[in-house]
């Protein structure tokens, strides 16, 4: 029986690699980084589920994000190993651009995205717009179809808001932490968004990579 030429193996493998680099293949998983903070540009497809058309990385989550990467996610995103609360919720802050598809005035809630409501913080006095020339948003501002951005904590199941404001333009974006990474999809702020080898992924070195 022939011996296997491992070094011919390693070297077609060398090969193969340096080929699909060219060729654009798809980024391994390992680049998105469980906990890090990301930028992501999306867009609803038919069905209302969410894709990544852009992942920007912007700085670490533990200072931006307040992840806690030492906590095992799971369920409603609890904490349930021997480092955690069992009780405990994983607090997640970040912000979204999006349009409003629906309004609940009376109990304060409107829809975001498709099935993903958002509730304002009433401790937080910044959701109370104090005069004319300020440029916070309350629930009787809002109407259907507006563009705006939100910032809060994504936490016990729902988006509490603690800033509404007029969205900059009219693209659906969001950024937190990033957890429960896959080949095809992760999570943030309580999404699933699938992303693909169509997905640019920007990180912090400034090197772009775009999957074709």
């Amino acid at each position: 029986m022939k011996a296997i030429n491992w070094k011919s193996i390693v070297f077609l493998a060398l090969v193969f690699c340096l080929f699909a680099t060219i060729q654009g293949c798809p980024l391994p998983t390992s680049v998105l980084v469980e906990g890090e903070f990301y930028e992501v540009e999306l867009q609803i497809n038919a069905d209302s589920s969410l894709h990544a058309l852009e992942i920007e990385q912007e700085g670490d989550g533990d200072d931006d994000g307040d992840y806690d990467d030492d906590c095992e996610q799971e369920g409603e995103h609890e904490g349930e190993d021997e480092d955690c609360d069992e009780e405990s919720d994983l607090e997640l802050e970040g912000e979204i651009s999006a349009q409003v598809l629906s309004i609940d005035a009376s109990r304060g809630i409107f829809e975001l995205l498709p099935g993903y409501f958002v509730i304002l913080d009433d401790d937080d006095d910044e959701t109370e717009r104090v005069d004319d020339d300020d440029d916070h948003l309350t629930i009787a501002d809002l109407e259907v179809g507006m563009w705006v951005e939100v910032e809060g904590e994504y936490e016990n199941g729902m988006f509490e808001a603690e800033e509404i404001e007029l969205a900059d333009e009219s693209e659906i974006e969001i950024a937190g932490a990033m957890y429960r990474i896959t080949s095809s999809n992760f999570s943030m702020l309580g999404l699933t968004i699938s992303y693909d080898d169509a997905t640019e992924i920007e990180i912090d070195d400034d090197d772009d990579h775009d999957d074709d």
